[in-house]
């Protein structure tokens, strides 16, 4: 474990640029088949696009509802189409085509697996208590009465968590009238004090009914009233198996219906009745948690409530079921299909956030995001650095008010293709989705929510269906279901070549892994980390070109020493997702290409020096150093960087150029400048008075550096900067 413990501490340790960053306690609501118009804010939009909500709008939900009013609703958030693979996103940041779990694999042992960084394991790393509570689904058998666990890697304690109450197998949650559970527990000293055990419910919790989600609820508060105020913030994940089949088991429960008895259900059938009271028993465990949020002792005084610092969430894990109570109800209101499926029925969920004086309450916003992006967030918030590579990005600033996340060019998800699309794409408001029969499918969401006009057939779209297959296919979204990434780390010797197959060590082990071919060398389902872990400077060379879906550079995270990487001439490093360069790590380009579909980050305290081409966003929070001596100036375009997407520069970022080069940094998109411009001369410099000198190039320009318009010098010699709609330029004066 050695090896993977490097990765966590170059995750945790290297985030200078999160440490302001807020460390709430996040509890989760994750709801189990919960249609997107299952909250009533959804509901509402749903009626105003024709959808008949006349009976949903009965069920009784006030505490979701407050939840919800209190806080940000997003109503274009999406998650998988059905249990695992969104379990999984959720907990990976990773969408089907890059994860294991695909499907609700029937065996008994396909899930997390060791080597993966997840949210427990980052946030534990970061110094959080984790508590896991209802519906993990991987590790254990199905059997009702005497279940074994047949998969000790994909365990909730295995991967950060410190107290469980837990179900582990998706198919054992098909009753709610489970007599044993799994409980464990480890104290803050990482003391194993209860290994991973089936108890009974009745003796752990002896005054709840018996009712899966009662027990979960109790495990989460017991665990809430535990850690409350104490030395470190806590994490709580309560995956309720409501609404989810079978409905009939709730009649079991005292007064199961009482709270119905003023509302009009004279046209509801028993079965109806059990939906609603579902729901309404979700709601008041939704309260319960609450109410201990505000008095966590429990003795009448809110004078310790911790809602001030507390990040409440509400979602689901897939689109309503194609069943009668929620058609009776129309769950998934005016969206298309059901669970199961990857339309907008299928994968659209409701997601509110809700957080006492830090989120505005009453907003709605129609931001596209996806049930990958709650990990970085959660990481940002927790102020500490994702996995490198995530399809998943950080939406912390739409939730919080505060800059731009971000952008993430598409969304993608898979099914089985029995009942409809095998996969579906959603790129701006354009979604393609394929059926099994090659037949495809074209909508535009902002006029067609409900995916009624296929606009694959319009020959304006051609091009916009050929780009979005070309993703489908290197997204992996018909790939063999056992596909799925790897976390190689660097071990090799200093000075050697990342193409060498003995630099390479992959972390942990897991099932099936000689089930399908896996490269010795760096590779598209690779996240690749270099992290020196020496004490000493460290580096390596690339000599010929590699694709990754993920790579990272970084120092090493407990010295501070130092990890370099040198690009060799005409080699392309891509990194699929993102290319990273945390603290301490230099990377040296000699008219090389770093490639990515999203971004190059330069974090602070690293630099990114030399020439060649960036083809990707440029975001620049350490140093980009264009006057590097190494520059080999002979060939033809040294000194000037290209980047064919965006280039910001962030407040702790600094740009270095040689004055009198032709041009330093050409950016084919926007600039956006902070920070401070670093000048150098080159030896025998000479300038008459009025001379100009250009900085950058772009499309468009915003921003300043820190030093404005002022003077500033280089040697001998006093600039001034002009800032121009499409450029920066020096001035001698």
């Amino acid at each position: 474990m050695r090896v993977f413990r490097i990765i966590l501490l170059s995750i945790v340790l290297s985030t200078a640029a999160f440490a302001a960053a807020p460390r709430p306690n996040i509890v989760y609501f994750f709801a189990d088949d919960l249609g997107w118009a299952g909250i009533r804010a959804n509901q509402k939009i749903a009626a105003a696009k024709g959808a008949d909500v006349t009976e949903i709008s009965k069920i009784i939900t006030p505490n979701i509802d407050k939840l919800v009013a209190g806080g940000i609703n997003f109503t274009h958030a999406y998650s998988n189409s059905v249990c695992s693979p969104s379990r999984s996103s959720q907990q990976l940041g990773f969408h089907q085509g890059h994860t294991w779990a695909d499907w609700n694999d029937p065996s008994d042992d396909k899930a997390m697996r060791t080597q993966d960084p997840t949210i427990g394991k980052v946030l534990s790393a970061a110094g959080y208590r984790n508590g896991m509570y209802g519906k993990w689904g991987y590790g254990a058998t199905r059997d009702l009465e005497n279940p074994k666990i047949v998969n000790l890697q994909t365990l909730p304690v295995n991967h950060g968590y410190h107290d469980c109450v837990v179900e582990l197998h998706h198919i054992r949650a098909h009753t709610f009238l489970q007599p044993t559970l799994w409980y464990s527990h480890v104290d803050a000293k990482g003391n194993i004090v209860r290994d991973t055990s089936l108890l009974d419910n009745k003796k752990m919790f002896p005054k709840e009914d018996l009712y899966a989600d009662n027990y979960y609820t109790a495990g989460a508060i017991k665990f809430i009233r535990e850690e409350a105020n104490g030395p470190a913030p806590f994490f709580v994940q309560l995956s309720f198996q409501i609404p989810h089949g079978p409905f009939d088991e709730i009649d079991t429960l005292p007064g199961w219906f009482d709270d119905y008895k003023d509302v009009d259900t004279s046209n509801w059938e028993q079965n109806i009745k059990e939906y609603a009271a579902n729901m309404t028993l979700m709601d008041k465990l939704i309260g319960r948690v609450m109410a201990t949020l505000r008095d966590p002792n429990n003795d009448g005084d809110e004078s310790d409530s911790i809602m001030d610092n507390t990040l409440i969430i509400f979602s689901s894990d897939n689109g309503g079921g194609n069943y009668k109570e929620l058609k009776f109800f129309n769950g998934n209101g005016h969206l298309r299909n059901y669970k199961g499926t990857v339309e907008e029925g299928g994968i659209r969920d409701p997601l509110a956030f809700y957080w006492e004086g830090v989120i505005e309450p009453g907003q709605t916003t129609d931001y596209k995001t996806c049930v990958t992006d709650i990990f970085p967030t959660f990481c940002e918030l927790a102020g500490t650095q994702p996995p490198v590579g995530l399809d998943g990005v950080s939406i912390a600033p739409v939730i919080l008010g505060k800059g731009e996340a971000r952008k993430r060019p598409y969304f993608c998800y898979e099914a089985p293709g029995r009942k409809s699309w095998i996969w579906s794409i959603v790129k701006g408001d354009m979604k393609l989705g394929k059926e099994e029969n090659g037949t495809l499918h074209l909508y535009n969401l902002e006029e067609d929510e409900s995916e009624t006009n296929n606009l694959a057939s319009e020959p304006d779209h051609a091009d916009l269906i050929f780009e979005l297959l070309q993703i489908a296919q290197d997204e992996n979204l018909e790939a063999d279901n056992l596909y799925a990434n790897v976390w190689p780390t660097w071990v090799g010797e200093n000075g050697a070549n990342v193409n060498d197959p003995s630099s390479w060590i992959e972390t942990g082990t897991w099932e099936f892994k000689n089930k399908w071919p896996q490269s010795e060398t760096p590779a598209g389902s690779w996240n690749a980390v270099v992290v020196n872990r020496l004490r000493k400077k460290q580096s390596a060379y690339l000599d010929s070109s590699i694709e990754t879906l993920g790579f990272e550079i970084s120092g090493n995270p407990d010295g501070g020493a130092i990890m370099e990487l040198e690009l060799i001439w005409n080699t392309t490093l891509v990194g699929r997702n993102e290319i990273r360069l945390a603290p301490n790590s230099i990377v040296k380009m000699d008219g090389a290409v770093l490639e990515s579909m999203r971004w190059v980050d330069v974090q602070k305290d690293a630099t990114l020096q030399g020439c060649g081409s960036v083809k990707a966003t440029l975001i620049n929070a350490g140093m980009l150093d264009l006057a590097a001596s190494n520059v080999a100036s002979k060939r033809q375009g040294a000194g000037s960087l290209t980047v064919s997407g965006d280039f910001e520069q962030s407040a702790t970022g600094t740009l270095a150029v040689e004055v009198g080069r032709m041009s330093p940094l050409l950016v084919k998109g926007k600039a956006a400048i902070d920070g401070q411009l670093k000048l150098s001369i080159p030896k025998k410099f000479t300038a008459r008075k009025g001379e100009r000198f250009p900085v950058l190039q772009a499309r468009s320009v915003t921003g300043r550096f820190e030093s404005g318009s002022k003077a500033v010098t280089a040697g001998e010699h006093k600039f001034r900067i002009h800032y121009g709609t499409t450029s920066v330029e020096l001035e001698k004066i």
